[in-house]
């Protein structure tokens, strides 16, 4: 992703520090270098913040229980037929 490395003033937590500007109490302000996105990278991030939908969870673990169910049966069958042809 497009962007570039900037000086940025972050409040880190600083016990008894008197509300510096930005700041307030309880925090000082520290320069940090930090990688900042392109403005036209914002659509990017924003779009993966879509709320949680609980109809396709749903309908992902029914196929993910549906395919273990099958799995199950389908072993199930082979080794009963595995027994007729050959009984232990």
């Amino acid at each position: 992703m497009p962007g570039q490395v900037q000086k940025t003033v972050v409040c880190v937590v600083a016990p008894g520090a008197v509300g510096f500007v930005p700041c307030a109490d309880g925090y000082a302000p520290q320069v940090i270098d930090a990688y900042l996105l392109a403005p036209d990278q914002a659509s990017l991030i924003e779009s993966t913040l879509v709320p949680f939908d609980y109809g396709v969870a749903g309908g992902l673990w029914t196929l993910a229980f549906t395919s273990i169910v099958a799995l199950f049966l389908v072993t199930h069958c082979g080794g009963l037929i595995l027994n007729l042809i050959k009984p232990r």
